[in-house]
């Protein structure tokens, strides 16, 4: 599998969208709840107006978000519908759809997400398959690059999956399916800067096996094969983790198959 450290549009506009939130200052208030949805909301669309702002001045990689919510759908009328409760919503804008950049069609798109990993969790399970959490992450520090740490990332998670040591891993464990899901976190902005480490970009992959549950020892074997297999990855694209933290491997205990985080192998 041929790695790249080379960064897409998306990858792009998602390093602007983090860093102007950065810039922006203290966001954690602005939630969809508790009384700020109005706030929240105001904030996603500034914040997909710089978006949009910087990729029509070649600041960024040219991005489907530079037309989201401000154009019609072809061939129709926007209209403006307003709601009991006095808001309003607007029908037939062209949206963007990207999950991982858009501020406004991000939210939505990952509440219907969540709702397709519930289904096909739950189908699994009543088939009879069984499941484990995979955590992999890298190190990383505040003078690391976004856009390079996302692409070098992903190309890492493109090797662990290339060659025979997957094919064999798989075969020994019944794995038969996977769902990955990329999270990133940073910084809180008043945090000290000798505490800060930066962007913490990361996975967790559920993997469905088709054989009974997995005992704590044979837990700890998988994990530390993939383990391995992580460390290897990464070195082949230039990045790095220690092996306490850069691979882990979680097993669902409870009666109905929801993972705690108190049910680390580690503990």
């Amino acid at each position: 599998m041929q790695s790249t450290s080379s960064s897409s549009p998306s990858d792009s506009a998602f390093a602007f969208a983090g860093a102007e939130c950065d810039r922006l200052g203290k966001v954690g208030s602005l939630r969809p709840d508790g009384g700020g949805k109005n706030k929240y909301r105001n904030f996603a669309y500034f914040l997909l107006s710089r978006l949009r702002a910087a990729i029509f001045k070649r600041q960024l990689p040219e991005h489907p978000a530079r037309g989201c919510s401000c154009r019609s759908v072809p061939n129709t009328t926007t209209q403006i519908h307003r709601y009991a409760d006095g808001s309003h919503g607007y029908y037939h804008l062209l949206r963007c759809a990207s999950a991982m950049v858009c501020p406004t069609c991000g939210p939505a798109i990952r509440a219907q997400r969540a709702k397709e990993v519930i289904y096909a969790v739950r189908r699994l399970i009543e088939e009879g398959h069984t499941y484990i959490l995979l955590t992999l992450t890298t190190s990383h520090t505040v003078a690391d690059d976004l856009r390079e740490l996302a692409s070098l990332f992903q190309a890492a998670c493109r090797a662990i999956k290339a060659g025979r040591r997957w094919q064999d891993l798989a075969r020994t464990w019944a794995i038969r399916h996977s769902i990955r899901i990329i999270e990133v976190t940073d910084d809180i902005p008043d945090a000290d800067p000798a505490e800060c480490t930066g962007w913490h970009y990361h996975c967790h992959i559920i993997i469905f096996l088709e054989r009974p549950p997995l005992t704590a020892k044979e837990g700890r074997a998988i994990e530390a094969d993939l383990s391995n297999m992580w460390l290897r990855a990464l070195d082949r694209v230039g990045l790095s983790a220690s092996r306490a933290h850069g691979c882990r491997v979680d097993i669902p205990r409870t009666r109905n198959g929801v993972i705690s985080k108190r049910e680390n192998l580690k503990n």
